[in-house]
């Protein structure tokens, strides 16, 4: 009689076991992709910050509830309490070398930049906002959450490169309860999963034009005056072009003239008559950033562009550390015997691409 009920026992005592065994909940991610690209606007980063959601799922595809949290490590460097650093993505030319910098800035929040709730690692956190969650996630259930990628204002290099990356890593964690201790690491706390996340920052080709004696994007415009004109007069003007391009196409200077390199009488009505125009000649030479000059710069025809320049590296408009070159561009009064007196005018149209 003992005998049989010392059996009846045991096979009890394994099936209560063998039902507790099965009752767990088992988190992973879903739906994040394992890169994440974003596109910077190098020339509004000095002045406007830019923030992006990155979304994904938690799914627990075990048969019993518990709750979640995610924690993102410091990445590659960087300080994980405020400004993380993205590095220069991929090997550039020497002209690189004369960076002041190869980083940029970037935060990862959980929920709102203004609050401040920076995503931490465990070790680092301290409240619940340093962390995506804490949530109740049930049995069979998938979860959307979401975390913050913050670019701030900020001073890029003073040679920009393509982009910029960084390497970091997500952990899921589960708990048997909703209190969760941050500050002693949760010691009843358990490691579900790694997600890894390479965030990289593509910067925006760009450039800037300005025209006068100096480098200033605002002025864009200048005007000769030749006083009275004399045969073979000669004035001149600055060009200064900066930019950079992450497709290392070259910078590309165009001039066009409105009445096909002529000086028109400005009160003519009607057909014109040839002392009533005064022809000239334009030439250019390279002053700083190393341009390559176009050899011939004809305007005969009206409001066709034609090549002035160009820069001679990749990436950058100018062969500089400040990425920057200047052509000067001369212009040579022709012959004005048998001319009417007047005022003469005509309008030159610089352009310059890059990246295109």
């Amino acid at each position: 009689m003992l005998r049989s009920v010392i059996q009846i026992c045991t096979i009890l005592c394994t099936l209560l076991c063998s039902h507790n065994a099965f009752a767990e909940c088992r988190l992973s991610f879903g739906g994040l992709a394992t890169n994440q690209i974003i596109v910077v606007n190098a020339e509004t980063i000095n002045s406007n910050s830019q923030t992006r959601t990155i979304n994904f799922n938690v799914e627990n595809s075990g048969n019993s509830d518990c709750y979640y949290f995610i924690t993102i490590n410091e990445g590659v460097t960087g300080d994980i309490n405020y400004n993380r650093q993205a590095q220069i993505t991929h090997a550039l030319p020497a002209i690189f070398q004369q960076a002041d910098q190869d980083t940029i800035s970037y935060q990862l929040y959980s929920q709102s930049v203004t609050a401040s709730n920076i995503v931490k690692t465990l070790n680092h956190a301290v409240f619940s906002q340093n962390v995506l969650g804490p949530f109740h996630i049930r049995a069979g259930q998938s979860l959307s959450e979401s975390f913050l990628i913050h670019i701030p204002t900020q001073t890029l290099p003073n040679l920009i490169a393509e982009s910029y990356e960084d390497d970091v890593r997500l952990t899921l964690y589960q708990s048997p309860n909703a209190l969760i201790d941050f500050v002693n690491d949760c010691p009843t706390c358990t490691e579900e999963s790694q997600h890894p996340l390479n965030i990289q920052f593509e910067v925006m080709d760009y450039v800037t034009l300005s025209i006068g004696d100096s480098y200033n994007p605002s002025m864009r415009q200048a005007l000769l005056d030749f006083g009275e004109l004399q045969s073979n007069k000669q004035q001149s003007f600055e060009v200064y072009v900066g930019g950079r391009s992450g497709s290392g196409s070259t910078c590309a200077i165009t001039i066009r003239s409105e009445n096909g390199s002529k000086l028109l009488r400005e009160d003519v009505v009607g057909s014109l008559q040839d002392n009533y125009e005064v022809g000239y000649l334009v030439h250019a030479q390279g002053d700083m950033g190393s341009p390559t000059i176009a050899s011939n710069i004809d305007l005969s025809n009206p409001n066709i562009p034609v090549k002035l320049a160009t820069s001679s590296v990749p990436f950058l408009c100018g062969n500089n550390s400040k990425g920057v070159m200047i052509v000067k561009v001369y212009i040579t009064i022709g012959d004005i015997e048998k001319k009417l007196s007047g005022v003469y005018r005509d309008t030159l149209t610089v352009e310059v691409t890059i990246g295109l």
